[in-house]
């Protein structure tokens, strides 16, 4: 029932998204929607930002899992296709916002595929150095979706995919 709710509250808020500009939209709303009582929404969310922040989260895990039939390459473009599938909401975010939750969602599923993948090839442990090559890609990565979402870039999912997969380094293809 619990994650019930929590979903119900999330499908509200993208009705509204649809409709509506997401600094438009108040908690009351959203609440009005779901028909639920702040006290409700407040037990699942702090507020509307961590709303969108698990809309992305769940966005991304929807759409792929790394797994060993998975490569990087495929992982990259599977992000980009997800991205671009979900474009409408993600733009209108960027576009009020700015740098937003997103980023974050995008840092941290990329850094985590870079780590397990270099800890699999190894003992199961990645050195300072390779930790800090995965922290600059992801973040990397992160902006460069930013960047695409914004229209700074004109690639498909598959170029976007390419781009940066030649970014990374021997190892971590």
């Amino acid at each position: 029932m619990k994650n019930q709710t929590k979903k119900h509250i999330l499908a509200s808020f993208n009705e509204l998204l649809e409709k509506k500009d997401f600094d438009k939209i108040t908690v009351e709303e959203v609440c009005a929607r779901a028909e639920i009582s702040k006290p409700t929404f407040y037990r699942y969310y702090r507020d509307k930002y961590d709303v969108m922040t698990y809309n992305f989260q769940l966005l991304f895990e929807e759409y792929f899992v790394l797994t060993e039939e998975l490569d990087l390459h495929s992982f990259l473009e599977q992000m980009y296709r997800a991205t671009q599938e979900n474009f409408l909401p993600i733009k209108r975010t960027f576009d009020i916002l700015g740098r937003n939750s997103m980023n974050e969602v995008i840092y941290s599923l990329v850094v985590g595929a870079l780590v397990d993948r270099l800890a699999g090839l190894q003992d199961g442990t990645i050195t300072r150095e390779q930790r800090i090559q995965c922290d600059i890609l992801a973040y990397g990565i992160s902006y460069i979706g930013e960047n695409w979402v914004s229209g700074r870039y004109e690639l498909t999912p598959e170029e976007a995919a390419r781009a940066t997969y030649q970014l990374l380094t021997e190892e971590m293809k």
